[in-house]
């Protein structure tokens, strides 16, 4: 008995398997090239769509369809978010710059940051009282005033200088962080509290009595060299615009060298000093100077907007000491290593 092989029932599951696999194969690769896209999605800058390098990065080796974002700090965020620091580097770090880690909360803290009504004192400053300092020229009305440590060596320093060059003994720091009980002293200045400045008068012993140092004449040599030791006058009469303060003569304020040099050379109070520097930024042009003999390049660094630390960059062979402005960023001053 011939049996008759039927055809039709398995050319069509045949067909159907070869159908399948080519469908498998088809939905395979196209998984496969979606993910292969999706791993070379680009996140640009909404600012710039121009590959910055990060410090010890070799351009060469960046990749075409990548972009690092890079804040003026030197650091960088590669997690593919559309969002970026407020402040882009606009040109390449140089690849032999160093980096110093900050925290975010000394913004607050140092020689150059701005007390007053809008910006008040933020942070503890560390201080010492008068009776714990060794000196040799200052009067006193009582040695419990207290002096932020950072000013204790160059306050000492300028007034030894100023009895070595004039040889008079009565200047006397009358009031630091206090309001004053005296009249003339009576003035409310908020940044007292930092304990970074000195109001000064003369004593006149015999009289029994003293008054707010004014700069002139045989007591010029303060205003003069002050900027020397990183003190300046803060409020003078022709910035009180600007500082909304009346010129006081006998307030000084501590706010560290080059700093006060170049203010006073410029004619520039603290506020219009800080906002000049917001124009030198890392990689946009430092602010160099010579004072000395020696030679600084100073200028600003915002604080990051991710984390709590902001790394400071700075050129190599070279030395930072970092202030904070108590607004948003922080000064740094460079000078030569060694």
């Amino acid at each position: 008995m011939n049996r008759r092989f039927i055809f039709g029932p398995v050319a069509q599951v045949l067909t159907l398997v070869i159908i399948g696999i080519f469908a498998v194969d088809f939905f395979r690769r196209l998984w496969i090239d979606w993910g292969n896209m999706r791993g070379k999605l680009n996140v640009h800058s909404p600012s710039s769509s121009v590959t910055d390098i990060v410090p010890g990065t070799d351009a060469t080796n960046v990749s075409s369809d990548s972009t690092v974002l890079t804040d003026l700090t030197g650091g960088s965020d590669q997690t593919g978010s559309e969002s970026t620091s407020t402040t882009a580097a606009t040109n390449p770090v140089p690849t032999d710059a160093l980096t110093t880690d900050v925290q975010n909360a000394d913004v607050h803290t140092g020689s150059l940051i701005l007390v007053d009504a809008d910006h008040p004192l933020a942070a503890t400053p560390a201080m010492t009282p008068f009776s714990a300092i060794k000196y040799d020229h200052i009067r006193l009305p009582n040695r419990g005033l207290l002096v932020n440590n950072e000013i204790i060596s160059p306050m000492v320093s300028m007034f030894n200088a100023f009895y070595a060059s004039t040889g008079k003994n009565n200047l006397m720091v009358y009031a630091t962080t206090q309001v004053p009980t005296a009249p003339e002293f009576q003035v409310s200045i908020p940044e007292r509290a930092a304990g970074l400045s000195l109001d000064i008068s003369v004593l006149n012993e015999a009289a029994g009595k003293h008054s707010g140092l004014t700069g002139e004449g045989e007591y010029a040599w303060m205003p003069q060299h002050a900027p020397e030791f990183g003190f300046v006058v803060r409020y003078t009469a022709d910035k009180s615009e600007q500082t909304g303060m009346k010129g006081l003569p006998w307030h000084y304020r501590y706010v560290g060298v080059p700093h006060a040099q170049y203010m006073t050379e410029h004619a520039l109070c603290l506020e219009e000093y800080l906002n000049e520097l917001r124009t030198h930024t890392w990689d946009s042009g430092h602010l160099k100077m010579n004072y000395g003999g020696k030679d600084y390049e100073v200028y600003y660094v915002p604080a990051s907007q991710m984390g709590s630390t902001t790394s400071i960059p700075y050129p190599a062979g070279m030395e930072p000491t970092v202030s904070g402005d108590n607004i948003d960023g922080f000064i740094v001053a460079c000078t030569a290593a060694g």
